[in-house]
């Protein structure tokens, strides 16, 4: 597709968290500038038994991000966000195991993104408090 509005405010945010800057595997350039990347990192704790693991990826105009804890193994999803980009809006859709309010499905714009900016400012809270 093309440069979106709201990959370029959802990268802008992330870029201010403590975000690593290494990818899992190779960065893909498209034809029209877009970087396609996926990274996961461990917070803290280990990655299997207790510990708090994020992610975040932008591949064919799909954005996610999210935090997965594990307690005993047992895995417990604090925050999983998916924004599918179309021409003009995105659909983005919330879930999460630790917050009802945060489970959820809307429509947003660069102009109506209150719903994104909200998963943004929950999945900040989360790093910020597990770094």
């Amino acid at each position: 597709m093309m440069k979106h509005p709201l990959r370029e405010k959802l990268l802008g945010f992330m870029a201010s968290l403590p975000v690593p800057a290494e990818n899992d595997g190779d960065v893909i350039v498209r034809p029209d500038g877009v970087q396609e990347f996926a990274k996961n990192w461990l917070l803290r704790g280990d990655r299997w038994e207790d510990g708090v693991f994020a992610s975040l990826s932008d591949v064919e105009d799909v954005i996610e991000f999210g935090l997965l804890a594990r307690e005993g193994g047992a895995p417990r999803n604090l925050l999983h966000a998916t924004l599918v980009l179309e021409a003009e809006e995105a659909l983005l859709h919330v879930i999460s195991q630790e917050r009802s309010e945060m489970n959820y499905e809307r429509r947003v714009s660069a102009d109506a993104c209150a719903p994104l900016d909200n998963a943004l400012r929950y999945f900040a809270e989360l790093v910020r408090t597990t770094h």
